[in-house]
């Protein structure tokens, strides 16, 4: 009798499986349709593409926050960030007939256009996405131009920001420790938009939207070193930065003139780009310590010079890319302010 019953049980049960195993995933329902919507946006359909992000919006607000994709948002934001883009869906998004409700309520910002890169940053940051190894890998091809340009237009706003990008350690003027970690930034920046330029020239769509940003961050890359040089007091050094402002004006020209991505001889450094916030920690005072062995006798100055730049580099980059410090990772920063005042001593000292 029991053996009846179980087996009627299961009998009932088996529909419910089966509709459960069939029910199509995230990847296999909203996807396609957010990758169609982009697509559209592409090719100058905006409205259509706005009302597809409003569908798939409707799809990932059924599911718990856990189960939604933690790039899907700051993607949308920083697709919308296109000219006239954001002010045509917000004039849709109030009053009786309002539209695109849910994706309103997705995105959950009611801000200015020029808010949506930082809103669409700080969701980056507020998901922990920096902190995930292979997070990169998650993400579908399509989609990764867009969040790696995303990325690195954070890292350029900082470094072009009217406060400096860190407070100038002890006895290093500002006019000397503000263009070295502005450059530090831009720096890192370039890798984020040179992979993304990379990425876009494999998938063969929007390719000149990378090529303008990286074009815009060498430009500004250029102007860093030059404030460097003049800084500098050792004619060596001066020398040094004077050539690679030259290097970075040279692909800004390239990419200005449309030049094919393989003639700038350049390619992103790849790890650098998917490390997480502990890897650039670790990396940044790493860095540091290899910028000391070298001065100490085992090596040569533009070496530790260079090493002392990535020391900020990493430093600055796991800063801007994590909510609040931990009070270790608050002590690794203090290793950005000696890298900036070793590279003062070498900048001069003959």
């Amino acid at each position: 009798m029991t053996h009846v019953r179980l087996s009627r049980a299961l009998v009932c049960l088996l529909p419910l499986l089966l509709a459960a195993a069939s029910c199509p995933s995230v990847e296999e329902e909203t996807l396609p349709l957010l990758e169609a919507s982009y697509r559209r946006m592409q090719g100058g359909r905006i409205e259509e593409g706005i009302a597809g992000f409003d569908k798939a919006a409707g799809r990932l607000l059924h599911l718990d926050e856990e189960e939604r994709p933690i790039w899907v948002r700051p993607f949308i934001l920083t697709t919308l960030h296109r000219p006239g883009v954001w002010s045509r869906m917000a004039k849709k998004t109030t009053g009786e007939a309002a539209s695109y409700a849910n994706l309103a309520g997705f995105l959950g910002y009611r801000g200015p256009e020029d808010r949506l890169p930082e809103a669409a940053r700080a969701s980056l940051v507020e998901a922990r996405f920096h902190d995930q190894p292979g997070r990169w890998s998650r993400i579908p091809a399509w989609a990764l131009p867009e969040l790696l340009r995303l990325c690195g237009n954070s890292l350029m706003r900082k470094a072009l920001a009217t406060d400096p990008p860190m407070p100038p350690p002890d006895d290093v003027p500002p006019q000397v420790a503000d263009p070295i970690t502005r450059a530090a930034l831009a720096r890192a920046a370039s890798q984020f938009m040179l992979r993304a330029w990379e990425v876009a020239v494999e998938q063969k769509t929007w390719e000149r939207d990378g090529r303008i940003d990286y074009r815009g961050v060498v430009q500004a890359m250029a102007g860093f070193q030059r404030d460097i040089a003049g800084a500098a007091t050792d004619p060596d050094a001066r020398a040094r930065r004077l050539d690679e402002a030259r290097l970075w004006d040279t692909r800004a020209t390239a990419a200005q003139e449309n030049v094919p991505l393989q003639s700038l001889k350049a390619a992103s450094d790849v790890e650098f780009v998917r490390a997480t916030v502990r890897d650039h920690f670790e990396d940044g005072v790493k860095a540091y310590g290899v910028a000391v062995e070298e001065l100490s006798g085992r090596g040569t100055r533009e070496l530790a010079e260079e090493h002392y730049r990535r020391c900020i580099e990493h430093l600055l980059v796991a800063r801007e890319f994590k909510a609040s410090l931990t009070k270790e990772e608050q002590a690794r920063m203090e290793f950005a302010s000696r890298a900036v005042k070793g590279l003062r001593r070498l900048m001069s000292t003959p």
